[in-house]
């Protein structure tokens, strides 16, 4: 298993699931990262089928109020996602996109 991979199980195994349903998704998830390495996605719209995503929600300190501006092509209000990078690189990212005024 890569390590990239191996870390995303173990923060997926370490979750406390808060219903039966939650607890069943944890369990897929956990049974697709045994069979597979190939979970980033490498090309649009979805290849691999199934592949990881990381939503980042913009949280203003001062406030405490969120950040979540329209996605460009649907128009629907979601949190900034990403797929194909860490979780940490995709949270680099946006803080440098909100905190230097490209939203």
């Amino acid at each position: 298993m890569r390590s990239t991979v191996a870390l995303v199980r173990e923060m997926v195994a370490q979750l406390d699931p808060v219903d039966e349903l939650e607890s069943e998704h944890r369990r897929q998830v956990l049974r697709w990262l045994d069979r597979t390495d190939d979970v980033f996605r490498r090309a649009k719209p979805a290849e691999p089928a199934q592949h990881l995503v990381s939503y980042v929600v913009p949280v203003d300190a001062a406030d405490d109020s969120i950040e979540v501006p329209p996605l460009s092509r649907s128009g629907c209000y979601l949190p900034p996602v990403g797929s194909g990078a860490t979780i940490a690189a995709l949270v680099r990212c946006q803080a440098f996109s909100y905190s230097s005024g490209l939203r």
